[in-house]
């Protein structure tokens, strides 16, 4: 299967972790704390593991549980979440679940928006789970919403110039406009109980929208 789940050292909710057993399951450095307590055994963990000492957990409490560890130094270019994420794309995974990568220090959230961005140029796509949103960046492509969905979503241009952008069945709905990175205009849309429609026709958009069931939406590629 083309799936990929990781969970990191950041906020996380329990009650909304959803993985599907078989698919890869990777432990980001302190991330295997929140999976011991839910008792589910990832396939690998990958880390420096700075933060799990931090969490009261030896290295070799987690050795026992026999499942795959690959060490990175504490001194490197990449974070531990995008060796992580190459390590799925090598085994050809193309969407991926990141928990855990959110909350804590904000230049490890904006490295790991980074990374859907990176996930992107790969030809894959991932999201990011908060407490209270989800974070995924869009391009050529539709998100449909249920009727269902609701509270406010936001949309910010990635790249200089996003193009071709339409909202439809939303408070403030767009046709065919242009997003630029010099301008918050796409802040504080909000669902109003109709099926709601996000298409971003050239260009990358980061798409922030309220935590919800995974069956409220639909990602389908325009192009």
């Amino acid at each position: 299967m083309e799936l990929c789940y990781l969970v990191g050292a950041g906020e996380f909710q329990k009650e909304f972790f959803s993985y599907k057993e078989g698919e890869l399951l990777i432990a980001v450095d302190g991330g295997y704390a929140p999976l011991k307590e839910l008792g589910i055994k990832p396939h690998i963990a990958i880390g420096d593991f700075d933060s799990l000492k931090e969490r009261g957990i030896s290295r070799e409490e987690m050795e026992k549980e026999g499942f795959a560890i690959k060490n990175l130094s504490c001194e490197k270019d990449e974070t531990d979440v995008f060796s992580a994420l190459s390590y799925g794309l090598d085994l050809g995974k193309k969407e991926f679940h990141i928990y855990g990568g959110l909350g804590g220090r904000l230049d490890h959230t904006i490295a790991n928006i980074q990374c859907l961005n990176y996930l992107k140029s790969q030809g894959a796509f991932g999201y990011l789970y908060g407490i209270k949103n989800i974070l995924t960046v869009v391009e050529e492509e539709s998100l449909s919403f249920q009727r269902e969905a609701e509270g406010f979503f936001s949309l910010f241009a990635m790249d200089e110039r996003v193009k071709e952008v339409t909202l439809e069945g939303v408070k403030y709905p767009l046709s065919n406009a242009l997003l630029t990175n010099e301008s918050p205009v796409g802040v504080s849309n909000e669902f109003i109980g109709e099926k709601a429609v996000i298409t971003i026709g050239k260009g990358r958009a980061l798409l922030i929208f309220p935590y919800m069931d995974r069956e409220l939406w639909i990602r389908k590629k325009d192009r």
